[in-house]
């Protein structure tokens, strides 16, 4: 009697109970038992606990969880991937899982996009970076984290080290450049003074841009989205001091504006209500003749306080000051010494509305032969100041008490620190072009890239647009980086960045792994689209995947020759086996401990030792260039390109069958002169070094063919066991004596298209094709590839030998992309189909055909699944011939076979 399957709803409730379950598994309070549990199941001493053992022990503990889920649990846990889970394994897990909130959330990366890099082709150093509208706006975009909102283009301006400002279009493409230096009057026959700018701000209040010059001077000027406004209004002259750095805020109108100077002195400047009044006593300025505009000295304004206006200055260092930071939240501002050996905190307190405010110092000083501060930010969430230091560790304080947390993670000098209230994160950026993003409050890394492509010089600008969650560096060029949060970055979000080199299912934890030429492996949810886990290769370029037997292992072969071995749960890398193989691997096949693989243009097919170093390879002299391998237990099916299929009896290594394809349609024994050869591979040393040159930029799915075995089936003459492709057509043999080619069918709609991957569900009984325009075709072949007597053909005479000519019934076909499909999967636990172009994308499908998203783009749930596939049946019924009601029927009958794998 055959099993019932469980139905989709089923399913469904299935996954979560024990999701639930296992969620409320290994908790710190069950540790004494989960020991006790361990040492009782470790009947034989062994320091480790098999599959069995495991699950007999755990179930006692936790009698809800099913056996599948134990076993992935098993799997999980086995961190060495050796089979058995010893007490150290474990307790780590249980440690880890008590930890889980500090694992890296790969779904929510705030910057899941590379860098753009935008070439100015100048070589003026941008010192201020500027968006009028975005700084306009206020802090951030109010809509909640996760929900997406329409992206705004801007208008950003860029002053350079020596007075020349831009104004920019969007995409950087146009611009209108206004000299600073043309401001002041000259006398005739006068050169133009050399301007350099030390630091810049804006000031939305009264919508002015302050640029400070090392000639002690401030510049204020008209400021806007409109270039025709631009103009300079007043300046201010310090006749004494440098102007290192400036700072500003406001609130409720009473703004403070703040510069440090190369004594090391801060001055403020309070406007009680800017928004009348401005931000200076305009009974300060005088006309300059030279000028075109008013200026005032800094020394009036410092001695000349008004009812409407207060002014100071507080000596902060011995020395120059390098950094200032406003948090107005605080009602404070931070500052760092030149030498980033001190900080200090001054806070404003005001009495009421006009008093002068009542100021307090905190000084931070750093260790003997210690540099704490180079830069400084504020977080409003878990209130603490946090600090840069030029041994790259990131320092969090409680105001006005000692050192709270060190944070590492940089490799050099951390330059700049911004806070995102909307996420939470704050960005640090180091001397070594490095970025990274902190989760506030728990204090820990959520992402980390390099900045590259900005030439050799340091970064000299940062600014946040804090809506669009965009992201600028500046040096002689600009970087942008584009976070989440709106909807023209969720449309450019593809699964991968480079085009996709394998894609693999892993049947017991239900995910799929897939790798991409630049060496990235994403371990993906089947059940939700969600990222589990990912990590990237040594060695970028084609690389092709397995997993070993038991599917504990994930193994890689990249584009250096190596083999490594990797437990892809942690990313650990487990090990290199010591023989090199070529560039370009076409198939990978693992079969207990034994690893197969060929490669493009080799004749050899190397049969490698995943535990020793008995390695070998075969050779025939039938197998020039090896396209495609598969495994039908105990045999290896192998073709090279010339159409030759080679089949090994794994047991001895002897050739069983030969098929020449072009010259005949029958499987021939292979006699003695028919067998190939093992010839023993030595371990190579050293490493293949690639250069960039080397590494393939583009994936070939041209070769038209591939071979795909039908496990399930027993080999017999008048059985189809292997399935081919080529000329867009699907062939199927036996593959025994006598056997051969039994039936042949065209699988493409399109003249000159070609197969370019195919699957099947884990019973045979639904075939996947991908085809190079981007189709999909679903059929049925539960019963095709068998030879009866009652076979009524069509049929085609191949050199004596008649072959069928009728398709398998179309369950369905439907357009999946745009360009060449490169790998397809069947996910059978939920029954979905998951598709893999060039175009960077992996589609998920229903059973029907139904659209569920784009991996990394988009995420959805096992009653999400389901409603699409009604949705699809809907539409299908509508469209319902009678021809196609017997092809739908037959679908429901023989899907309700299908198994969870």
């Amino acid at each position: 009697m055959e099993e019932e399957l469980p139905k989709d709803e089923d399913v469904a409730a299935s996954e979560a109970a024990n999701a639930t379950a296992i969620e409320q598994m290994f908790n710190a309070e069950d540790t004494l038992k989960i020991v006790a549990l361990f040492h009782e199941a470790d009947a034989d001493g062994s320091g480790g606990l098999d599959i069995d053992e495991f699950c007999e022990a755990m179930v006692k503990l936790y009698s809800s969880v099913s056996f599948d889920h134990l076993l992935a649990l098993h799997m999980m846990i086995d961190t060495n991937c050796d089979g058995a889970v010893d007490l150290g394994e474990l307790l780590h897990f249980v440690w880890q899982k008590e930890k889980a909130s500090e694992k890296l959330d790969f779904n929510n990366i705030l910057f899941p996009k590379p860098v753009t890099i935008v070439p100015l082709n100048d070589y003026r150093k941008i010192v201020g970076f500027l968006c009028p509208a975005a700084m306009d706006e206020g802090n951030f975009n109010k809509n909640l984290p996760g929900k997406v909102s329409p992206y705004r283009k801007r208008q950003y301006v860029t002053i350079t080290a020596d007075g020349i400002l831009k104004y920019w279009s969007n995409d950087f493409r146009s611009s209108h450049p206004i000299d600073l230096r043309e401001d002041e009057r000259r006398l005739p026959y006068t050169h133009r003074r050399k301007m350099e700018v030390s630091d810049v701000l804006y000031i939305k209040q009264v919508k002015e841009l302050v640029v400070s010059s090392s000639d002690r001077e401030m510049y204020f000027y008209h400021f806007g989205t409109l270039v025709d406004v631009f103009r300079i209004k007043y300046s201010l002259t310090e006749k004494d001091h440098k102007v290192t750095a400036l700072s500003y805020w406001c609130k409720n109108k009473k703004s403070i504006f703040a510069f440090c100077d190369s004594k090391g002195f801060l001055s403020v400047f309070i406007s009680h209500d800017v928004e009348s009044n401005g931000l200076f006593d305009k009974g300060a300025f005088y006309k300059d003749p030279r000028r075109d505009h008013a200026t005032a000295y800094v020394s009036h304004l410092l001695t000349n306080p008004s009812k409407d206006f207060y002014s100071l200055r507080l000596s902060i260092f011995d020395e120059a000051c390098g950094h200032i930071q406003s948090f107005p939240g605080l009602g404070s501002f931070g500052i760092c010494s030149k030498s980033s050996k001190e900080m200090t905190i001054v806070t404003l307190i005001f009495p009421d509305k006009l008093s002068p405010p009542q100021v307090s110092q905190t000084d931070y000083t750093s260790e003997v032969n210690k540099e704490f501060f180079t830069c400084v930010d504020y977080s409003n969430h878990s209130e603490n100041i946090v600090t840069g230091g030029t041994d790259g560790v990131l320092r969090t304080w409680k105001p006005g008490i000692k050192l709270y947390n060190n944070l590492e993670g940089h490799e050099n000098a951390i330059t700049r620190i911004v806070y995102n209230p909307k996420d939470q994160v704050l960005i640090t950026f180091s001397a070594d072009s490095n970025l990274r993003v902190w989760s506030d409050h728990m204090w820990y890394c959520l992402q980390s890239f390099d900045i590259k492509g900005m030439n050799n010089s340091p970064i000299t600008s940062m600014f946040y647009d804090f809506y669009n969650n965009e992201l600028f560096l500046a040096n002689t060029d600009i970087a942008r980086s584009l976070g989440r949060g709106t909807d023209v970055l969720k449309s450019q979000l593809t699964s991968h960045d480079k085009p996709i080199c394998c894609m693999l299912y892993h049947r017991i934890f239900k995910q799929v792994v897939t790798v991409c030429l630049d060496g990235l492996v994403v371990v993906w949810e089947t059940e939700t689209g969600r990222i589990t886990i990912q990590f990237t290769l040594p060695t970028a370029g084609l690389t092709t995947m397995a997993f070993d037997e038991p599917q504990r292992k994930l193994i890689t072969v990249s584009q250096d020759g190596k083999v490594r071995l990797w437990n892809f749960n942690n990313a650990l890398q487990l090990d290199v086996l010591s023989v090199t193989v070529p560039s370009k691997v076409t198939g990978v096949i693992c079969r207990g401990e034994r690893l197969y693989v060929s490669a493009q243009n080799s004749e050899k097919i190397f049969d490698l030792d995943l535990e020793g170093n008995n390695n070998q390879c075969l050779t025939h002299h039938l197998l020039c260039n090896v396209v495609s391998m598969d495994l039908h237990e105990p045999t290896l099916m192998t073709v090279s390109c010339d159409r030759n299929v080679v089949v090994w009896n794994l047991k001895n290594r002897d050739v069983l069958y030969c098929i020449r394809m072009n010259e005949n349609p029958r499987a021939m024994l292979a006699g003695k002169n028919d067998q190939g050869h093992v010839v023993r591979v030595a371990p190579k040393t050293g490493d293949r070094r690639l250069k960039s040159s080397d590494v393939t930029e583009e994936i070939s799915v041209d070769v038209d063919l591939h071979i795909l075995c039908l496990k399930s089936r027993e080999n017999d003459i008048d059985t189809a066991t292997m399935l081919s492709t080529m000329d867009g057509h699907v062939y199927a043999w036996s593959m025994k004596i006598k056997g051969g080619l039994i039936g042949k069918f065209k699988a493409v709609k399109d003249d000159g298209a070609t197969i370019t991957s195919m699957t099947t569900d884990p019973g045979d009984y639904t075939l996947l094709t991908g085809h190079s325009t981007g189709h999909v075709s679903m059929w049925d072949i539960q019963s095709y590839g068998f030879k009866t007597e009652a076979d009524a053909g069509p049929f085609e005479n191949v050199q004596g030998r008649q072959v069928s000519l009728l398709p398998p019934p179309l369950l369905r076909s439907w357009q999946a992309h745009r360009s060449k499909v490169v790998s397809i999967v069947w996910a059978s636990y939920f029954k979905i189909v998951i598709t893999a172009t060039l175009n960077y994308n992996i589609k998920v499908w229903t059973k029907t055909g139904g659209y569920m998203g784009i991996l990394r783009r988009d995420q959805w749930d096992a009653e999400q699944i389901k409603a699409q596939e009604e949705v699809t049946e809907t539409q299908d019924d509508r469209a319902l011939t009678p021809e196609k009601e017997t092809v739908r029927r037959r679908a429901v009958k023989h899907d309700s076979r299908t198994r969870p794998g």
